[in-house]
């Protein structure tokens, strides 16, 4: 981080400075989706698709279309 230059934009002023390629490996993104947090947003995604589709099918039929 050795330089910073100064950008005026519309009466603010917006600072910037040069980084070199390991500010952003520390910042990156990291892995974390392991087999237990991808059965649970499947079955997240499961559940509440049940709940939306109860809505329709209460109003179209009642209980006998769920």
């Amino acid at each position: 981080m050795s330089e910073t230059t100064t950008a005026a934009a519309s009466g603010g002023g917006v600072t910037y400075q040069s980084v070199d390629s390991s500010y952003f490996e520390k910042r990156g993104l990291r892995r974390y989706a392991g087999v237990a947090s991808l059965w649970a947003l499947g079955v997240g995604a499961v559940i509440s698709g049940h709940f939306s589709g109860w809505n329709f099918g209460l109003g179209a039929g009642g209980w006998a279309a769920c």
